[in-house]
């Protein structure tokens, strides 16, 4: 499952999102899955990094002084209306939409099949 949520960054457009158990407690990405933002006539896709995963990135870049980040950090944040192709190995690619408005704090979304 996905649990998405607005905090301090929602009345800016911006949403948080990371994966969670059946008991809704915050687990790692699987290390199969890869986030993709859907193409739209204003974003033509991208790969979605975690910020751990852009801090990582950003740390071993030649110019830049960022400091190491915590490899439990699995957390991911994308623009309000932003849809999300989530693939997995062996399973369907499954497709979020992450709101146009803000969601209520600890909303848990369920993902589908397309």
């Amino acid at each position: 499952m996905v649990r998405v949520w607005g905090g301090d960054l929602a009345s800016q457009g911006v949403y948080s999102f990371d994966f969670v158990n059946n008991e809704r407690q915050y687990i790692l990405t699987p290390d199969d899955v890869k986030i993709y933002t859907v193409a739209t006539a204003f974003d033509s896709g991208s790969h979605v990094l975690s910020i751990g995963q852009s801090l990582e990135m950003a740390r071993t870049s030649s110019h830049s002084h960022a400091t190491s980040h915590d490899p439990n950090w699995g957390t991911y944040i994308v623009r309000e209306g932003t849809i999300l192709r989530i693939t997995q190995q062996n399973y369907p690619d499954r497709f979020l939409h992450i709101p146009t408005r803000r969601v209520p704090n600890d909303a848990t979304l369920v993902l589908q099949p397309a």
